[in-house]
């Protein structure tokens, strides 16, 4: 299945692009309309039924894409997740890092996000448990 990078069509198609398709794709994926909210009136009706509180993690799909099903969403989800916590894109970033910190700050980064990615790809061990061989043929 080949996706493109492209908001919904609604309820916000009217807005320009202010981020990049990538951040906006992301955003899309853990997008929370929290009850309460005019987000949520914007949403109510594509919003799915049966997902209840539990379901309001970052990481679970709680509304309906018009090119994508919501076990989609959330394999996409993991996959572009794990590809910006990939331990190249880790490594990378420390160049990024100012020489000034050297090691102290290049090395707390180091260890602030080497586990945020070892916690990632547990979430997405336990998600991937929980769903069908099919439902997760393109691994991450």
């Amino acid at each position: 299945m080949k996706v493109t990078l492209i908001s919904p069509p609604y309820p916000f198609s009217d807005r320009g692009p202010i981020v990049s398709p990538i951040l906006e794709y992301l955003g899309a994926l853990t997008l929370k309309a929290m009850p309460g909210t005019e987000l949520y009136e914007e949403y109510r009706p594509f919003l799915l039924a049966d997902r209840g509180w539990e379901y309001y993690t970052g990481a679970s799909a709680v509304f309906e894409h018009p090119e994508l099903g919501a076990t989609d969403m959330e394999r996409l989800y993991y996959k572009t997740s794990l590809k910006l916590m990939s331990p190249g894109r880790i490594f990378r970033h420390i160049f990024d890092i100012n020489l000034k910190g050297f090691p102290t700050t290049h090395l707390l980064s180091l260890m602030k996000q080497i586990p945020v990615r070892r916690a990632m790809k547990k979430a997405y061990g336990e998600w991937a448990g929980k769903m069908p061989k099919k439902a997760i043929k393109s691994t991450c």
